[in-house]
């Protein structure tokens, strides 16, 4: 039986997916920061940076589709009872729009309809994903989930990388708030290990296809990138600081941000490469950019 591995989605589709939901994951870190009166300023630069980091992956997404798609780009608006292109693209234009708004004259309801949409970038790709019926490990019910606390954790590593741009020593809510961010983290983090978990220990002996989906995703890169250094390492970086009666210092803050970021980027960048799909089935994986 011969396999084929996909090669419509590279290095600009990964960095899409991990832009888009490292952007509605920093949006909805911020404004909570704000719902909660904790470093406001924090709150504000990371509302802003959101929408900003998602027009940025956009931009690699235009750059995968040519310069012919640019013309058709009103397309993607037609049909979003029938694809997730479609409805990806309505919500991104909903939580651009509403986040920037928001920032800009304010509006607590108009700030809800962002948070919401902000939730939905985050999650959105592992339907995209699955759109792709060729590829069985693409349309594990897991990924969704996956995506959205991955987005949700790389958001807030951003937001810790802001901490020592847009806060002081002397700041009184600084305290509580990078103890409210080393907890959130912890539980992000160990929900991730979860959903990893049951994804590598998926059984596949039926499934021939996504057995080698299962085994290519679980190479060196992914293990050592995504798990050890980008998840487990700044999880016990954070108990250690809890059980050691201190507080994650920004410095320290900064270390857990880079790691958490070098995961999120390598955990898209295994999923995009094990797209393992049968040549005689549904012919090739469509590409990310397909029209109405």
């Amino acid at each position: 039986m011969t396999l084929e591995v996909q090669k419509s989605f590279d290095w600009k589709i990964v960095l899409y997916l991990f832009l888009g939901g490292t952007g509605g994951g920093l949006f909805f870190v911020g404004f909570l920061l704000e719902r909660l009166n904790l470093m406001v300023s924090l709150a504000k630069g990371a509302e802003i940076l959101g929408p900003i980091l998602v027009i940025i992956g956009c931009g690699f997404l235009l750059l995968h589709a040519g310069s012919g798609f640019k013309t058709k780009i009103y397309l993607l608006f037609l049909k979003p009872r029938k694809s997730w292109i479609s409805r990806g693209t309505w919500i991104i234009s909903i939580f651009v729009v509403s986040a920037f708004i928001y920032t800009w004259i304010g509006g607590t309801t108009l700030g809800w309809v962002a948070m919401v949409f902000s939730l939905l970038m985050a999650i959105y790709p592992g339907f995209l994903l699955a759109e792709n019926k060729s590829i069985p490990f693409w349309r594990v019910s897991a990924l969704p989930t996956l995506f959205l606390f991955s987005g949700l954790s790389t958001g807030l590593a951003f937001l810790l990388l802001m901490v020592p741009f847009l806060s002081v020593p002397t700041d009184g809510t600084m305290v509580m708030t990078l103890r409210v961010l080393s907890w959130s983290d912890i539980f992000i983090i160990a929900t991730q290990l979860v959903i990893l978990w049951n994804i590598l220990s998926m059984s596949s002996a039926k499934e021939y296809v996504l057995s080698e989906s299962l085994r290519l995703f679980r190479g060196p890169l992914f293990i050592v990138g995504t798990l050890i250094l980008g998840l487990i390492l700044p999880l016990l970086f954070h108990i250690f600081a809890i059980t050691s009666g201190r507080l994650m210092g920004a410095g320290e803050g900064v270390i857990i941000a880079i790691l958490l970021i070098i995961g999120g980027i390598l955990l898209r960048f295994s999923v995009v490469r094990a797209g393992i799909y049968l040549p005689n089935y549904l012919s090739k994986p469509s590409t990310i950019v397909v029209f109405p």
